[in-house]
């Protein structure tokens, strides 16, 4: 229940064919890292040195999404980033669920996020054994930390739906996942009301901290629930984090109301509309409301350290914006 810039259009079936969706993550390693300008990563699945940017112990990340209700999709070629080629040539990957880590791997990072199924449809092909076969020996091939790994609830659900066909389909999928997850060894999954800050458009529930507490609350075993603050979501939703005042506020609030020891992902976005709109619109960092200065105070914050920062921006000049982050 954790969780990035979308590189590519969203996975969905169209003409019968699998569409992948990539997206950049920036995650904060902790602070006893030692701190890089530079550095130059082997990818055990690709053999291909891969050069990912570091300023003040941050790395770059992927994050690939893949519909997990087939065994592969038909090979498709991938064209390494211009940093990360040896050479001119294209790779042929056979591409499945485990793609999604060796996409990481290729670029040198360490967090993704994913869908373990079609996001976009309700029935779904069941996880075969040799699906799991093949991610277990890539997890392990790569040696990829299963605890940064943060699949997406589908887009579908809604636990909350007054229409009780619609309810019980989304119980279904949320089981239907979490069954996938725990086949996998995943730890954690993020699903809309880890729970994830919402922007409070409509009749969503989550957009404050006092509904999310109130939610964690009725929760049993607290141990299997985490949060995802949304940038976007949260300043709609009336959190101002435009300053480092401001920041600090909606933190102490955030630390009050539900306590940092269920903070497991951020999604960052800037956002299109201003404070307290109520409008779930994303926007690439500084180019928004939010602006510069309040994303400069969570690259900042000590406190999340070690917990994968999700870019969910729009279609744009990626690297640049991860610069941007970085030069913060």
């Amino acid at each position: 229940m954790r969780k990035t810039s979308k590189k590519s259009t969203s996975m969905e079936k169209s003409n019968g064919e699998d569409h992948v969706k990539t997206e950049r993550v920036v995650k904060k390693e902790s602070p006893d890292k030692p701190k890089r300008k530079l550095r130059s990563v082997s990818s055990r699945s690709h053999q291909d040195k891969v050069k990912s940017e570091n300023v003040d112990g941050m790395v770059v990340k992927v994050e690939s999404e893949y519909d997990g209700s087939g065994d592969t999709v038909p090979n498709r070629e991938t064209k390494l980033t211009k940093s990360s080629k040896k050479d001119d040539s294209v790779k042929r990957i056979k591409r499945g669920l485990e793609q999604a880590i060796y996409n990481a791997r290729a670029e040198g990072n360490r967090s993704l996020a994913m869908f373990v199924r079609n996001q976009r449809q309700w029935n779904a092909k069941p996880m075969d054994d040799a699906t799991v076969e093949r991610w277990n020996s890539v997890l392990k091939e790569t040696e990829f930390p299963i605890d940064q790994i943060l699949p997406h609830g589908s887009y579908l659900m809604n636990p909350g739906s007054p229409d009780p066909e619609k309810l019980m389909k989304s119980r279904e999928a949320m089981l239907d996942e979490c069954r996938r997850c725990e086949r996998l060894g995943i730890l954690y999954y993020n699903f809309h009301p880890v729970i994830e800050t919402m922007a409070g458009q409509g009749n969503t529930v989550g957009s404050t901290f006092e509904e999310i507490h109130s939610i964690i609350s009725m929760v049993k075993n607290k141990q299997r629930v985490g949060v995802c603050i949304d940038t976007c979501h949260i300043f709609a939703a009336g959190y101002d984090i435009r300053s480092k005042t401001a920041y600090d506020e909606t933190m102490r609030k955030f630390d009050e109301v539900i306590g940092f020891k269920y903070l497991k992902a951020v999604h960052l976005n800037d956002s299109k509309g201003g404070v307290g709109c109520r409008a779930d619109r994303h926007e690439n960092i500084g180019a928004g409301k939010i602006g510069k200065n309040g994303f400069k105070c969570i690259m900042e914050d000590e406190r999340l350290d070690g917990i994968p920062l999700i870019l969910e921006t729009p279609e744009g000049d990626y690297p640049r914006e991860m610069i941007t982050l970085y030069s913060l």
